[in-house]
């Protein structure tokens, strides 16, 4: 079986955490999050802090990023965030990503690829978030204003199938 990544793009305030979440309740279905070597202030757990990826020590990137298959790369407010090949162990991942992560996963990806872009009327732009990728460069967009929850799970259900 080919294994395959579900990606979630979209602006602030659209709840991509929670989708994530809610899709990583099924048994086959892993949320992975990416490598960086940000720090955090001294004493305060990642799991704790709210933090959405794996922190490692500045080296330690270096030498992933020089042994392991790199699936993306992003910078963001000069901090790098990894996606490594290695990472996707299950039949089905499911990720957070911008615009660019997205690209280069799909690039970079020899299994299959579900784009979803999240969308709300209380969204928040992010300056991370370009608008060269539109609806229909996604497999699906998901209007968290309008769109059932049990909708997307049903269609990328299917999709696993």
């Amino acid at each position: 079986m080919s294994k395959k990544i579900v990606t979630l793009t979209g602006h602030k305030n659209t709840n991509k955490e929670f989708i994530a979440e809610k899709l990583a309740m099924n048994s086959d279905v892993e949320f992975v999050k990416p490598y960086t070597a940000r720090d955090l202030p001294q004493g305060i757990e990642p799991s704790l802090a709210g933090v959405d990826f794996n922190i490692v020590l500045p080296t330690v990137l270096e030498d992933m990023m020089r042994d392991e298959k790199v699936l993306s790369i992003t910078e963001i407010n000069g901090h790098k965030y990894v996606f490594f090949e290695f990472q996707f162990r299950k039949p089905y991942s499911v990720i957070i990503a911008d615009d660019y992560a997205v690209i280069h996963i799909k690039e970079n990806w020899d299994g299959k690829l579900f784009t979803v872009r999240t969308v709300s009327d209380n969204e928040e732009k992010s300056e991370r978030v370009d608008e060269f990728l539109y609806k229909h460069e996604f497999d699906y967009v998901f209007d968290l204003d309008k769109d059932d929850y049990e909708e997307l799970e049903a269609l990328v259900g299917d999709d696993y199938e």
